[in-house]
């Protein structure tokens, strides 16, 4: 008897049986396996020329391999079916055995997960060297979280959906416990896919199970965040401020690193160190430092180079052409050559399940990374690879049917001799100029990378040869913008106004050069338009950093240059005060913080904040 699950045979497949998707055949699903080569390709080149971070690169190439694996596993849909579920409720235990470790104050804002995480504290065991950030930890719950209610709800037998039930609520619970915003937009969502992604209509669980306990969570969800107050973390405020303006910033940053170094990227692992470099340039910018991207899409980029972000998009694609096909029942589940109906209802499951988690996993990715940072890595490829192992095509061929090599050779034999000439021409002449396209963004890459290193102090390459390389770029990708630039980094290392303020000429916009350009217009003594070039820089936060990072290192008098030309720059910026009145506190001057504060009346008329601070000065004063 035919599985209700397959679809019916077609003219072209009447005879054939389904086949096996384990060895990922390009023919049945190319974009897949195009994109995995790509990936891994992207990975070895910038590990090798941006000199990747060897344990990022080690945990990297783990997940990669793991992926493979995976696939070889589902071989036997039963045992990867499995496996899953046990590997799904192993992660449910080190998710709580991690949360005793979390150290962040933005957990102790919420009573109810301070509460809970003390109760954890006492509960569950002591293991040095499993932590997790607390990101991190959001981002797998809600991930496999998914997963493993794709078995509470789905699953033939009772006890496996017992089991998917009690792993996939308790990591709901936990996942609220970490006030992750994106942890939860992100599980909703994929729950939501999953349940559309299965839903037949002829499902065991009918539509007044899945309405009411929908209900009963949700409401459950919302008691939760009104009384813990993690409402607040969903307010136009909260939102604007945190995933609008500081996103966005990351990003446009983000975006200057990429364009430095086009086709390699900045290596795996290097986010962190290079980010201050497109921030604040000078040995003061301790304080400007980023993990890592905040979009899984960039910070791929970044860690493979341009190959790498290919893959990864291909893969991305057949992804949203597989759910696609999905909802409208064209696609084929199966991991076994002559599939009986219970191995194709488990092999359905997975495959939907991986779906509807990697869906979750790339929601999650556009505004963070942490889940796939250090030695937990590898569970980036575990939805990817569950989709990869049980998948068949039904018509193999029928994807390339519109651009079939064979047919455009045909064609082309078929045309006059003046349309041949056209079209060779034509080729020869985009040819040409895509090769000299990419040596230009080859040559930009060669000096980026130089002058990285070369801040990090691992490089020692001349500035002439790197301002060389960069003049050199101008001639086929200038148009981009990137080269000029570039050099503002390379003036400033010679302290050559002029320049930069050639490259500001071209780019009045870059924030960058403005602030180094202020820099050293100050060390020449011109205070007032060194401040002009800092406030179109925007650099009051910058100097705020600076001062902070110069506390940090017990030279007080730094910091108070610091933080009184950050009120010059912007009187507006509340934290240039705050911090100004910790340093004369830190000293006695508290006639030195009233004084500061009375003056800062004017721009913060009404502001609690101020009125607080003077309450407790003045009498001390």
């Amino acid at each position: 008897m035919r599985s209700p699950s397959l679809p019916p045979n077609d003219s072209e497949g009447a005879n054939q049986k389904p086949k096996i998707f384990a060895r990922l055949n390009p023919a049945r699903l190319p974009l897949f396996s195009y994109g995995m080569f790509l990936y891994g390709l992207g990975l070895l080149t910038s590990a090798w020329f941006a000199h990747g971070n060897d344990l990022r690169v080690f945990w990297l190439v783990v997940g990669f391999l793991l992926f493979w694996v995976i696939v070889g596993i589902g071989r036997k849909t039963t045992y990867l079916y499995y496996l899953m579920l046990g590997f799904c409720t192993f992660l449910m235990l080190v998710g709580w055995i991690c949360a005793r470790n979390l150290d962040d104050d933005y957990l102790r804002s919420n009573s109810i997960s301070d509460t809970i995480l003390k109760l954890d504290l006492h509960l569950s065991p002591q293991l040095e060297g499993l932590k997790m950030h607390r990101n991190t930890l959001a981002g797998m719950l809600a991930v496999f979280g998914v997963l493993a209610l794709n078995y509470g709800l789905f699953a033939a037998r009772p006890w496996v959906r017992w089991l998917g039930r009690l792993t996939g609520l308790s990591m709901f619970g936990l996942l609220l416990v970490t006030n992750s915003r994106g942890g939860l937009v992100a599980f909703i969502a994929g729950s939501v896919l999953l349940i559309a992604l299965t839903w037949t209509g002829k499902s065991k669980l009918s539509f007044r199970f899945i309405i009411t306990w929908g209900v009963i969570l949700l409401t459950i969800t919302g008691v939760y965040l009104v009384i813990s107050g993690q409402y607040q973390l969903f307010t136009p405020e909260r939102l604007l401020n945190e995933n609008g303006g500081n996103r966005l910033e990351i990003w446009g940053n983000t975006f200057y690193m990429l364009g430095d170094v086009p086709l390699t990227g900045f290596g795996p692992g290097n986010f962190e160190s290079v980010y201050p470099f497109y921030i604040d340039p000078s040995a003061v910018s301790g304080r400007a430092s980023q993990e890592h991207a905040h979009n899984i899409f960039l910070q791929i980029y970044g860690e493979t180079g341009l190959t790498g972000f290919l893959g990864i998009a291909l893969i991305f694609s057949q992804l949203i052409r597989l759910i696609k096909r999905s909802f409208q029942k064209r696609e084929l589940f199966t991991a076994s050559p002559d599939p009986s109906e219970k191995q194709n209802a488990k092999a359905v499951l997975l495959g939907q399940g991986g779906l509807a988690a990697s869906a979750t996993m790339f929601i999650f990715g556009f505004t963070e990374f942490n889940p796939w940072n250090e030695q937990f890595t590898f569970l980036f490829w575990f939805p990817l690879a569950l989709v990869a192992a049980v998948y068949t095509r039904n018509r193999p061929g029928q994807f390339y049917s519109k651009i079939n090599p064979a047919r455009i050779a045909r064609w082309y034999k078929a045309g006059s001799r003046s349309a041949k000439l056209a079209v060779t021409s034509g080729g020869i002449i985009l040819t040409g100029v895509l090769v000299w396209q990419f040596a230009g963004f080859a040559t930009v890459n060669m000096a980026g990378l130089a002058s990285e290193q070369n801040w990090l102090g691992t490089g020692n390459t001349s500035l002439d040869s790197i301002e060389q390389l960069y003049r050199a770029a101008e001639n086929s990708v200038g148009w981009t913008g990137v080269p000029r630039r570039a050099e503002a980094w390379v003036a400033w290392q010679k302290n050559d106004t002029q320049l930069l303020r050639e490259v500001i000429n071209d780019h009045p916009g870059d924030r960058r050069s403005l602030l180094m350009l202020g820099d050293l217009v100050a060390n020449t003594g011109n205070k007032a338009e060194a401040v002009a070039f800092w406030r179109r820089a925007q650099a009051a936060p910058l100097f705020v950093n600076r001062g902070r990072r110069s506390l940090d290192s017990d030279n007080d008098l730094g910091a108070e240059l610091y933080f009184l030309e950050a009120i010059e720059i912007d009187p507006y910026l509340w934290d240039s005060y705050h911090y100004l009145v910790m340093l004369y506190q830190r000293h006695d001057r508290t006639n030195d913080s009233v004084a500061l504060l009375e003056k800062a009346r004017s721009y913060f008329p009404g502001d609690s904040r101020l009125q607080d601070e003077l309450n407790v000065l003045k009498p001390a004063s």
